[in-house]
């Protein structure tokens, strides 16, 4: 069964929405945790199972994704469906590649604790593990979104392109 046009943009809508709120979101709460109050906040301790590291510039980035990405959702309403569908694609691709570096900071961090293990002659401790890495799983969640929007847009950019 073939989707109308119209489905699908209530769709990118929906999308839009929820990942712009769950950047901006998970952003404003990471970067509120770097100002050190998190104990009286009772929010910070009903969450904390979610490893808040206090990274000022990891909220700050998620959070100007999330904004990229909710610019979309306007545009869309106002049937700007090209603008927008720039909108969420440079946000989800943004997202994507920020998940890419989560992803070597990662490495980066078993490499760390192996070599320090070696190093030492002592037992691997990733106690250090401290959060769970947010930016991996949205970029991940992403990377379906990015790619569908690409080659939306490859496909626009092959029909305005002149006949030769």
């Amino acid at each position: 069964m073939e989707h109308s046009n119209k489905d699908l943009t209530w769709l990118k809508i929906t999308g839009s929405i929820a990942f712009s709120l769950i950047f901006m979101t998970f952003g404003v709460l990471e970067f509120m945790t770097a100002f050190q109050a998190t104990e009286e906040w009772v929010l910070f301790t009903n969450t904390s199972i979610l490893g808040w590291t206090g990274e000022f510039m990891t909220g700050i980035t998620l959070f100007i994704i999330g904004l990229l990405i909710l610019w979309a959702t306007p545009l869309y309403l106002m049937k700007k469906s090209q603008n927008a569908n720039s909108f969420f694609l440079i946000g989800s691709g943004l997202g994507v590649i920020f998940g890419l570096v989560f992803i070597f900071i990662f490495i980066a961090d078993i490499i760390t604790v192996l070599v320090d293990a070696a190093a030492n002659a002592t037992t691997l401790d990733f106690t250090d593990f401290s959060s769970l890495y947010h930016p991996i799983t949205y970029g991940i969640a992403l990377v379906p979104i990015f790619i569908l929007l690409f080659l939306e847009f490859r496909k626009v950019r092959k029909e305005a392109l002149p006949a030769s």
